[in-house]
């Protein structure tokens, strides 16, 4: 199992370990752990049940997730990246095409890669924040957050940012108590009835220090 990340565990939950990438041993419940923390965009376009982990699980790049652990347990990831990085997950249409053939496998992949920001130079990326449902409200996303901001310093990134849908508010909170400030919203209309969110606002954090 990878050591955990140096210098972030000091604050985390009593038990909470949090590790600088996902152990392939966990693949299987990161995969369950995201359909479940995000259904409402995963579940339409990779599966449900079975088949929406086995595509997950495809698509997972273990190097790009920040991991908690308690007890040997998976309770919490969050994905990172930065300009020219591989995003943490990124399906293969191959895995799409196992699942549901071709010919229903390409719209599917397309609305999958999607929505995918460029990130700006000297900016880390945070994607899909999310902890086991029955592990919420011990501190665990903070924790992971503060883990993104002792990797973003270590590795001389001069600010972070993420996304957060209008139907996330409490997220929202948790973001500003961190020090993140919206800086646009984007109105997606269009996708309320299909992904159950209206609009995303980029929040950032300023960190300083220079690129490596």
């Amino acid at each position: 199992m990878p050591r955990a990340l140096p210098g972030t565990n000091q604050d985390s939950p009593t038990g909470v370990v949090i590790l600088p990438r996902l152990p392939l041993e966990q693949v299987a419940d990161a995969a369950a752990l995201l359909i479940e923390a995000f259904e409402a965009k995963l579940a339409p376009l990779a599966g449900r049940g079975a088949v929406g982990q086995r595509v997950v699980a495809a698509s997972l790049n273990p190097a790009r997730f920040l991991t908690a652990m308690a007890d040997g347990r998976l309770v919490g990831l969050c994905g990172v990246r930065w300009r020219g990085s591989r995003r943490g997950l990124s399906t293969p249409i191959r895995a799409l095409a196992r699942e549901f053939g071709w010919l229903r496998a390409l719209p599917r992949w397309a609305a999958l890669s999607m929505g995918h920001r460029a990130v700006p130079r000297r900016t880390l990326y945070v994607d899909h924040l999310a902890v086991a449902a029955d592990a919420r409200g011990r501190g665990i996303g903070t924790a992971l957050l503060t883990a993104a901001v002792a990797l973003a310093r270590q590795q001389g990134f001069g600010q972070l940012r993420l996304d957060v849908v209008d139907t996330n508010p409490r997220a929202r909170a948790l973001y500003e108590r961190l020090g993140f400030v919206a800086l646009r919203t984007q109105r997606t209309p269009f996708l309320r009835r299909w992904l159950g969110f209206g609009a995303v606002t980029v929040m950032e954090q300023r960190l300083g220090g220079e690129e490596n």
